[in-house]
């Protein structure tokens, strides 16, 4: 059985590529770059700077879009019909020389994007080539490194260099009045409350590590963040990476200071991009050599890390087959392996050692995002033709121990074997 996949991928000469590769057994005694992927080319804006931030709309009027945040503060919407033609452009009047986008996000309500220096804007989805008149703006602090929205859309946080992680209310910000000074002007002093220092819309802040034993202050230095899968309201379920190579977990209902810090967890360069996996307690790390690793999150240890890669693994993409997408600084698009983590903690599993790269593809640019396209394969793109059909009902078998009316008919196909596995006819289940 055969499992098609489609990425989508940026790189730094501002391409956007489709890599469409498809997974099955026949392909189990090949070597990865001997697997053909199919490119097709999406957009060659090089004009308009490389490709920073992208991201996969989830379905909406029966339209899915792919968002590009360029270079040079320009963000485009691709339609996902034939051509895939752009449908809206809008640039950030705002953006400097030296900025850069952090985050990009598609939310019913419109595109969500963020860059280094503070700049937030909510565009809404129109149908003119141009539009953004009718954005909505805001400022948050600078020296931004990353911001990522919640999985409910409610709530975004972001982190960065001497920037504590922050999370925000997405509607208030919108709709608050630019902060006020917590200053008092009759000179008296008051008791601060908890949430003295917030901004109008900011709903919580971290705290820094207590100081070191020499009684230093420690740096803040976020490098990446994300949003944690599968812990019921994931608003409050954090993960950051720093640029000592930390790993901190955060509990916003619990504490301003991180429930768990595991430190060198990335050895070299700190960590550079961090992406949940599709498992509970599962997240994949980069460094900035050549790392990359499962993390699980009930112990702070490695799970399993890739060999033989020789470039930063830039960004990271989970599909619902275990499978992972990555793209690396040394012009590589690679699909690895990603085997579940133990169902308890700490216990040992051999299928863990599995992990490797079953499909690597040389880019003759180098490659900064991937996005998998959860609509196409795996569910999708398989459903049996009249021929396979006839196949399959040409290898049932009738139980002769049942009477002709009540025959019982089973299936001998190989699908048997993986009872877990969906069917053919089953939707996708992953937004």
């Amino acid at each position: 059985m055969s499992t098609i996949l489609r990425f989508f991928t940026g790189d730094d000469n501002g391409f956007v590529k489709s890599a469409k590769c498809t997974l099955s057994e026949e392909n189990s005694g090949r070597k990865p770059e001997e697997i053909p992927v199919e490119w097709t080319k999406i957009e060659e804006r090089t004009d308009l700077g490389p490709v920073q931030r992208m991201v996969l709309s989830k379905e909406t009027d029966g339209k899915r879009l792919l968002a590009v945040a360029r270079g040079r503060g320009t963000t485009m919407l691709h339609s996902l019909d034939e051509g895939y033609p752009v449908i809206q452009e809008w640039s950030e009047p705002r953006y400097k020389q030296g900025d850069r986008f952090v985050g990009v996000h598609s939310l019913s309500s419109g595109t969500l994007t963020c860059t280094s220096n503070g700049h937030l804007r909510l565009t809404p989805s129109s149908d003119e080539a141009s539009s953004s008149s009718s954005s909505s703006k805001a400022s948050l602090p600078m020296r931004l490194t990353d911001m990522r929205v919640a999985y409910e859309d409610s709530h975004y946080a972001y982190g960065g260099n001497e920037v504590e992680l922050s999370v925000w209310d997405l509607e208030k910000t919108f709709s608050q009045t630019p902060s006020v000074s917590n200053n008092n002007s009759s000179g008296t002093k008051r008791k601060k409350s908890k949430s003295a220092d917030l901004f109008p819309a900011e709903i919580w802040r971290a705290k820094n590590l207590a100081n070191d034993f020499l009684s230093l202050r420690q740096p803040v230095h976020i490098t990446s963040l994300a949003f944690l899968r599968n812990s019921g309201n994931s608003s409050h379920h954090l993960v950051t990476g720093t640029h000592s190579g930390a790993i901190r977990r955060y509990d916003t209902r619990a504490a301003r200071r991180p429930v768990n810090n595991w430190e060198n967890i990335a050895k070299s360069g700190g960590v550079r991009h961090i992406a949940n996996g599709l498992n509970e307690h599962q997240i994949f790390v980069s460094d900035n050599t050549s790392s990359l690793l499962s993390l699980d999150l009930r112990t702070g240890r490695p799970l399993y890390s890739y060999h033989h890669i020789s470039g930063s693994i830039t960004c990271v993409a989970p599909t619902s087959t275990n499978h992972i997408a990555s793209v690396s600084l040394d012009r590589f698009f690679r699909i690895h392996t990603a085997p579940s983590p133990p169902t308890k903690a700490g216990e040992n599993q051999s299928v863990l050692n599995k992990a490797g790269v079953v499909i690597k593809a040389f880019t003759k640019s180098t490659p900064h995002v991937v996005v998998w396209d959860a609509e196409v394969g795996f569910g999708k793109d398989e459903d049996l033709s009249s021929d396979e059909g006839d196949e399959v009902w040409d290898n049932m078998e009738i139980n002769e121990n049942d009477s002709e009316e009540g025959a019982e008919y089973t299936a001998t196909s190989e699908d048997d074997s993986e009872p877990d596995r969906p069917t053919q006819k089953k939707k996708n289940r992953l937004a």
